[in-house]
């Protein structure tokens, strides 16, 4: 197996997964009220809880656990001996960042990616122990956060506020859109602070010194984890998921159904990452792990095409399907979501070598370079 395709077959994987984040939470804006009780079909109810046990926070810390062990192998190459070259791509990851969240997505991650690999460079030097330490503080961090989301009472009338303006921002050509995401900006990001901000940094952190070892690419990587570890964090992350959507029938509060959900997700997003590692080493699925690794290989040209797609299936500036589809329908969208841009991409790599946007960004660092 190629040095890197590993972590291009995980990119590709958490892709598709993040599809099966979003496309609820964009395509219907009863899903922001929905709780298990309240879901009246039976396809809903079994939705709701695969949603949230299996996809809701578990696939976004592989995605940034990934950006940090990106952020290693760039500093044992040209960055390590260039250190203005990393950090030109952080200015370049926090104005691509900027202007997705403006002109197609307000729930971004490459600004986040951009301000937390600031962070990270400034402790480049520090041992293993203490970043696995700071990673497991800021862990521990995001529980608070999300026991602390989870206990704030929203009331009837705010809810409804908040699905009225979601549809009506649904209800704009694109762009007065565009001018309601710039608006609704600052609001956004201190969510976005909150509520990702911890567990990014965490999971970057880890990711950091996972890549200066060069784990993911280590033959020997499933020998040397036990196991039953991977069982054990699969039934760890699971019942997380249980505790936060059945939190009223163990008789605990939601916020600390929530807080339990924080601590138990990564659990199962190492699981996922596990299985995926071992299916692509054992080669199986040669079919999906080729697909998975290509669309890897586009991981930033694919996850903001994946809002351009979002937007033109959902606002009214495109096929206007919001609340046309209910929430099984659209976990089941994000197969064919993920296929058009798989087949995007396999015709992109016919002629070219590297991503569209993947060249705008080192376009960009070497234009600065240039300057210098």
């Amino acid at each position: 197996m190629e040095r890197h395709k590993i972590i291009d077959i995980l990119r590709g994987f958490s892709l598709f997964g993040l599809f099966l984040v979003h496309l609820p939470l964009l395509g219907n804006s009863s899903f922001l009220s929905l709780e298990l009780e309240t879901a009246s079909k039976l396809e809903d109810k079994i939705s709701y809880l695969l949603y949230y046990i299996f996809f809701e926070a578990k696939l976004f810390p592989i995605f940034s656990f990934l950006f940090g062990y990106g952020f290693a192998l760039q500093l044992q190459g040209k960055a390590g001996k260039d250190s203005s070259l990393f950090l030109k791509r952080l200015l370049g990851l926090a104005i691509l960042g900027i202007l997705h969240n403006g002109l197609f997505f307000n729930g971004d991650i490459l600004f986040t990616y951009a301000c937390l690999g600031f962070i990270l460079y400034t402790l480049r030097n520090k041992s293993d122990k203490l970043l696995l330490g700071i990673g497991l503080v800021s862990f521990l961090f995001s529980s608070v956060t999300f026991y602390i989301i989870g206990s704030t009472p929203v009331t009837d009338g705010e809810m409804q506020k908040l699905i009225i303006d979601f549809k009506a921002s649904n209800e704009l050509n694109y762009w007065n859109s565009v001018l309601s995401r710039v608006h609704g900006g600052i609001a956004i990001f201190l969510f976005t602070f909150l509520n990702n901000w911890p567990t990014s940094f965490a999971m970057l952190g880890f990711g950091f010194v996972a890549g200066r070892r060069n784990a993911l690419t280590d033959p020997s990587f499933l020998e040397k984890i036990p196991s039953y570890f991977p069982y054990l964090s699969l039934a760890i992350g699971i019942t997380g998921g249980i505790c936060s959507t059945f939190h009223d029938y163990f008789s605990i509060s939601k916020g600390i159904g929530m807080g339990i959900f924080a601590l138990a997700s990564p659990f199962l997003s190492f699981c996922y990452v596990y299985f995926i590692i071992y299916i692509a080493k054992r080669n199986m699925l040669p079919w999906l792990t080729e697909i998975f690794s290509r669309n890897g290989r586009l991981s930033l040209s694919i996850y903001l095409s994946e809002s351009i797609l979002m937007g033109i299936l959902f606002q009214a500036w495109g096929f206007h399907l919001f609340d046309k589809l209910r929430l099984h329908e659209l976990l089941l969208m994000a197969i064919p979501s993920y296929l058009t841009l798989s087949i995007l991409s396999y015709y992109w790599f016919q002629k070219m070598e590297m991503g569209p946007m993947e060249w705008v960004l080192r376009t960009f660092v070497k234009s600065l370079s240039r300057e210098k």
